[in-house]
């Protein structure tokens, strides 16, 4: 505990470090918004190094989620102001959809459903599902985008394992019913 408390301090002395250099410069915004991240960033790092479950930093992991949005131009409803009615989804958004489908497809492959296979089942039930203009080839790159973990956001990495885990845990001896009951629950959206 005190290692991880040691890096708490550290992490947030870089935070202010960044976030005190750029506040009094003219364009310092986007200095100042990487400072909050940092300090946002150790938070969630000792939280973890603690053992604080993922479902308690929730909230902190969609505030982290928001900044990252924001810097990257995104637009997120945690920064949006609310308009009455509808608004797009944000890319957080889509994002947690897509790590559905790639645990979909890693359950299917841990199945020993061939990767081609499994690609192109996983299409095809969101195609029969009402999703259009899904292939094969979509499917692959968002499985291979966060399973790989080259997807930036770690929000969406922790809840592309937390699916995969709580599936086998569930079906520990049948992944390919683990990834049908998974595509069972995917929420729906329009892409």
């Amino acid at each position: 505990m005190a290692e991880a408390m040691k890096r708490l301090r550290a992490g947030l002395a870089e935070a202010l470090a960044i976030y005190d250099g750029c506040a009094k410069t003219p364009d310092g915004e986007a200095g100042v918004q990487a400072g909050a991240v940092n300090a946002v960033d150790a938070v969630v790092t000792f939280l973890d190094d603690s053992g604080v479950p993922f479902d308690d930093q929730k909230p902190l992991l969609a505030i982290l989620a928001a900044f990252r949005d924001h810097a990257s131009g995104r637009r997120n409803d945690i920064f949006a102001i609310k308009k009455k009615g509808g608004h797009p989804r944000t890319l957080s958004q889509d994002a947690a959809w897509w790590a559905y489908v790639a645990a979909a497809v890693t359950l299917l492959v841990n199945a020993k459903v061939r990767k081609r296979a499994a690609l192109a089942n996983v299409a095809d039930s969101l195609r029969k599902s009402g999703i259009k203009g899904i292939t094969a080839t979509k499917v692959e790159t968002w499985h291979r985008e966060i399973s790989t973990e080259r997807y930036v956001d770690p929000t969406i990495i922790r809840l592309y394992r937390d699916m995969l885990d709580a599936a086998n845990k569930k079906h520990p001896k049948s992944p390919r019913l683990a990834a049908e009951e998974l595509l069972e629950t995917l929420p729906i959206v329009k892409l």
